[in-house]
């Protein structure tokens, strides 16, 4: 069921710079929830890939040790599924 407006407040594409944003469905509160929490998730392990990689330059020896390595892997493989899972809801 689509969510929509009550008649009192304008249409979203009625606002000024709103056009870049017809591709964003409201077709269900779940359905934005979990675009909210993918997106929420891939940002943090984006973040954790970040930090760890700045950790590396700063000490090079961290580059050395297999567990922080492998922790970086698996951060960077989560943040790119949940951002892969996010392109799929927009496209469906």
């Amino acid at each position: 069921m689509p969510l929509s407006l009550p008649s009192c407040f304008p249409a979203p594409n009625d606002f000024p710079g709103a056009a870049g944003f017809e591709h964003i469905s409201l077709r269900s509160p779940t359905e934005a929830r979990m675009k909210a929490y993918l997106i929420t998730t891939g940002t943090v392990f984006a973040s954790i890939v970040v930090a760890h990689v700045w950790r590396i330059t700063a000490e090079p020896s961290q580059a050395k040790e297999p567990w922080f390595l492998a922790l970086t892997f698996v951060a960077a493989a989560f943040s790119a599924w949940a951002f892969s899972l996010v392109r799929k809801t927009a496209r469906s």
